[in-house]
């Protein structure tokens, strides 16, 4: 039996490690080989290379065999599948999440005294085409969730799902170019790995990667004034320390109803 969940998991090792590592290598060798001769169309050519790598990944995630699967005495996967909570849980954890990212990327900046990608688009004001707005804002978020937080976190949480939490955003990280968005990244994807694995739900996911794009979008556009941000991140704050005490108080109420309810069942069953 442990030989058969060794295999198992190495199966799911490959099953998410081989399109992964064939999606960096197509969009990365596209990227910088069609930046060479169209310098002045770096959005459509990173947008390009993208969609390529990422129907790569997800064509032989589908393709591969996944061979022997470990299974429990009873049949059934040694990991269960993901729990969906009620969307008002899902709402409230989103907003806590979407609280945690925008914390990780002011740390980020911080870390790197402000410069890199950040400075490097705020200079640029409201130099932002449809074509970035869009991707931004829906189809990075889309494609990256349900590459990473759904096919490759759904295949390596049936291994561990602390290790898939933590695989997955590894993963995420390496997915980019700069050293300060790879940090951040990292973060954002552990954020976003739990926030996957506690709700059960992918669109929540999306929600929360495609705000927080739309928030760094408005900071570096509307939101140009430091002090404007750092009230609209407050308020973001705010919200999320609301949802957390709505969290504590639904789950200290539930767990009084079940315990309340616990002798009634005991007296139906004596009766």
């Amino acid at each position: 039996m442990d030989r058969i969940r060794s295999n198992a998991n190495v199966n799911r090792l490959l099953h998410v490690l081989v399109p992964f590592l064939i999606m960096i290598a197509l969009e990365k060798g596209v990227y910088f080989e069609a930046i060479r001769f169209f310098p002045d169309a770096g959005d459509t050519v990173d947008l390009v290379s993208f969609l390529l790598g990422a129907a790569a990944a997800v064509l032989f995630f589908r393709l591969y065999d996944g061979g022997e699967v470990a299974e429990s005495d009873d049949g059934a996967e040694p990991v269960g599948p993901i729990k969906t909570e009620p969307v008002v849980f899902c709402a409230l954890r989103l907003v806590i999440a979407l609280a945690a990212l925008a914390g990780w990327m002011y740390a980020v900046n911080l870390l790197a005294d402000g410069a890199g990608f950040s400075e490097e688009l705020r200079a640029g004001g409201w130099a932002f085409g449809a074509l970035r707005i869009f991707s931004l804002i829906l189809l990075h978020p889309v494609a990256e969730e349900w590459i990473f937080r759904r096919m490759f976190y759904g295949e390596l949480r049936l291994m561990n799902p602390i290790f898939g939490v933590l695989a997955q955003a590894v993963m995420f990280a390496i997915a980019h170019r700069s050293t300060e968005t790879m940090i951040y990244a990292l973060g954002a994807g552990l954020i976003l790995g739990i926030l996957r694995e506690r709700t059960g739900r992918l669109w929540c996911v999306i929600a929360a990667h495609s705000l927080t794009n739309l928030r760094s979008l408005l900071c570096l556009t509307l939101l140009t004034e430091k002090s404007q941000r750092l009230a609209a991140d407050a308020v973001l704050l705010t919200l999320a320390l609301l949802a957390c005490a709505a969290l504590i108080v639904v789950r200290v109420r539930s767990r009084r109803t079940a315990k309340a309810s616990e002798p009634a069942r005991e007296e139906g069953t004596t009766s």
